[in-house]
């Protein structure tokens, strides 16, 4: 696991991410039976460390009481360890382990295909990862 021992240049402690991350999270979450909830950065990121890009949780929240293991270690897009995994592996990509009401790249492995490269060049942190 990588740690962050030290806070960050100036501080004298680790400050909330908001009070220097000013990015939007992901959108409200839909968890079924009129159960939306909102994300917070701590969702997806692990502020003391993890063996992913990014902070990325080892363990992704999926469901209301459910977790994802999520190995976030390429940036390449379709790729493995990357936002989705090629064939057999499909599913189990950082975006996909979330997705089971959108067309493309679902929980299932069975979504439609879409472009393959990274993610984020059109589904930007900065917008929550909604549509461009």
């Amino acid at each position: 696991m990588k740690i962050l021992d030290e806070p960050g240049h100036g501080h004298r402690d680790r400050p909330g991410c908001v009070s220097c991350h000013s990015e939007n999270t992901h959108a409200p979450t839909y968890f079924g039976a009129g159960d939306f909830r909102l994300m917070n950065c701590r969702t997806c990121h692990n502020a003391h460390g993890t063996e992913n890009l990014y902070l990325i949780n080892e363990q992704v929240l999926v469901g209301e009481e459910t977790f994802a293991f999520v190995s976030f270690t390429s940036l390449e897009g379709l790729a493995e360890g990357s936002y989705v995994l090629p064939d057999d592996a499909a599913g189990g990509g950082l975006c996909e382990v979330c997705h089971t009401a959108t067309a493309y790249y679902t929980r299932t492995g069975d979504g439609e295909p879409h472009f393959t490269s990274r993610c984020t060049d059109c589904h930007t942190h900065a917008i929550g990862f909604g549509r461009p």
